[in-house]
């Protein structure tokens, strides 16, 4: 521990050494800008079945297991994508405060490439324009293999851009009425 000030009121004020809580011990990163307001992405992302509706052209089918709200947190969506793989990922964390919300990789059709697959979405707003920033993270068991992760990284980009289309979709009317 580190002590601060000299101060009376800061006397014996100390902060903990940071805690290593970066989750996994490999991670894919991906990230962009949406051009549509944080709440109104929020809304589609926030509901575990996003991916059916953001992004038909590589989901098959994405539903809810045993009649579960899209929303509950321990709940279980099941997906299939049309190449005919499917998985089965359960909600870990929705945070409608800090709108973002985690995920792991529970069963899955084809063997998974690591022990442990965990994925996080955030969002943040972009102040300057009412856009959103968005932030795509997976995690992995340090079993994984590099190759995997580059994957990951790839793909986690290519579904960024798809909802990305999705969304200048929705807002091409706004803007073209210069709203």
């Amino acid at each position: 521990m580190d002590t601060f000030g000299t101060s009376p009121s800061f006397t014996n004020f100390t902060v903990p050494k940071p805690v290593n809580k970066s989750g996994l011990a490999v991670r894919a990163m991906a990230s962009a800008v949406i051009t549509a307001p944080v709440i109104m992405v929020w809304n589609e992302v926030r509901h575990f079945t996003f991916p059916g509706k953001l992004i038909p052209d590589l989901v098959e089918v994405c539903a809810m297991e045993e009649g579960a709200a899209t929303t509950q947190v321990g709940a279980v969506r099941q997906m299939t994508w049309k190449t005919g793989e499917s998985q089965s990922h359960r909600l870990l964390a929705l945070d409608d405060l800090e709108h973002k919300m985690s995920w792991e990789v529970e069963r899955s059709s084809v063997p998974t490439e690591a022990s442990a697959i965990i994925s996080h979405i955030r969002l943040l707003k972009v102040t300057e324009d009412d856009f959103t920033f968005i932030e795509w993270t997976t995690e992995f068991s340090s079993d994984v293999e590099g190759d995997v992760v580059t994957f990951y990284q790839k793909a986690n980009h290519e579904t960024l851009q798809d909802i990305i289309r999705y969304f200048d979709t929705l807002m091409r009317p706004r803007y073209d009425k210069g709203v």
